[in-house]
């Protein structure tokens, strides 16, 4: 797979499409060991110095390396902070170390060893939501929170595509606007996968947004449901459907042709971008939402009863407000933030 970005777009869909692919991969990996921990977070410190071995090897090997499950969330957590981690690792190394295919996705076992120390980490991570540097458990709890939220998330190869076209559009979002922009969960784990490719994603920032984009997870939760609302009324201002709920879409519509990415991001070629799915009357993957009619769908609705951002349960903007946008609520909402001079 290429690690620039396209200049024919459609292969940089197929790219964004492949990562997230891979991404849910790495999250089924990850699954047995997250589910152990049941609160523990005594491992990280020790986790993080191997992190910090495990780079510094990797970084001369250049070769596939796989690292144990817990550096391999380390690392993940790392990468979702790309202002931070590109400035490791080029001090450090001189260059950004992008995982390889497979990479994140081994099983190895977790490094045990009772007598080795944590040293203190010389990585510095981004400030949480009362301005002091953010600790290696906070960003873990937060990445925890998500992994929850998308652990049993199984979407097919045309949501995926879906996906990637609404990702592309929330990135072209940020070259229009200088705001904190906040995704829904759907964008986010494509963020999230694009993120995991570090080349690939500041290559593509720059040719959409014209620069970097920052991801930040931590902001307080207050600031992210105003922005979500913020972000949704300028969604939709550019494109058709509702912000959120169009995913999951079965029944075609109008809109389904209708793709107006930037000249970047798309080839014209846009059966796939979604966009429909505002008015989809019910018809939707996981049943019927409130805004497509229905009585709230169980699983990931258009705008239902579980994760969705304008149904009826823990919603960011729907009938009980948006209180709960965030990492902790159980909203189609992100965990995360960008835009805004690196917000």
């Amino acid at each position: 797979m290429g690690s620039c970005f396209s200049s024919n777009r459609s292969k940089f869909k197929k790219e964004l499409t492949f990562l997230v692919n891979r991404h849910l991969k790495f999250f089924e990996h990850e699954a047995e060991f997250l589910n152990k921990l049941d609160g523990n977070t005594e491992w990280i410190p020790l986790a993080v110095t191997h992190y910090e071995e495990y780079l510094e090897a990797r970084a001369k090997e250049n070769r596939f390396f796989p690292p144990p499950i817990d550096v391999a969330w380390i690392w993940h957590l790392h990468l979702l902070h790309p202002v931070n981690y590109n400035d490791y690792c080029t001090k450090k190394f001189s260059k950004v170390i992008t995982p390889l295919n497979g990479e994140l996705t081994s099983k190895n076992p977790a490094f045990n060893s009772s007598k080795k120390k944590p040293t203190k980490s010389s990585i510095k991570l981004p400030k949480n939501s009362d301005n002091v540097e953010a600790t290696w458990e906070e960003l873990h709890e937060k990445q925890l929170g998500f992994y929850r939220k998308v652990a049993n998330f199984k979407p097919t190869q045309n949501q995926i595509k879906r996906m990637v076209i609404h990702y592309l559009r929330f990135l072209h979002l940020m070259s229009t606007n200088e705001g904190v922009l906040v995704p829904t969960i759907e964008i986010d784990i494509v963020w999230h996968s694009n993120l995991h490719h570090p080349e690939l994603y500041e290559k593509a920032c720059k040719a959409i947004v014209g620069k970097l984009v920052n991801h930040n997870d931590l902001i307080e939760e207050k600031k992210l449901s105003n922005r979500y609302q913020e972000t949704t009324k300028l969604y939709q201002n550019h494109y058709p459907g509702s912000y959120g709920i169009f995913i999951w879409s079965t029944t075609p519509n109008n809109n389904d042709d209708f793709c107006p990415c930037p000249e970047e991001v798309c080839d014209g070629n846009c059966g796939s971008c979604g966009g429909g799915g505002a008015d989809c009357g019910g018809n939707c993957d996981y049943g019927g939402g409130h805004h497509c009619g229905g009585d709230g769908g169980h699983h990931h609705s258009c705008g239902g009863h579980h994760h969705s951002c304008g149904g009826h349960h823990h919603s960011c903007g729907g009938d009980t407000g948006a209180s709960n946008c965030g990492s902790n609520c159980g909203s189609n909402c992100g965990s995360s933030c960008g835009g805004g001079g690196g917000d």
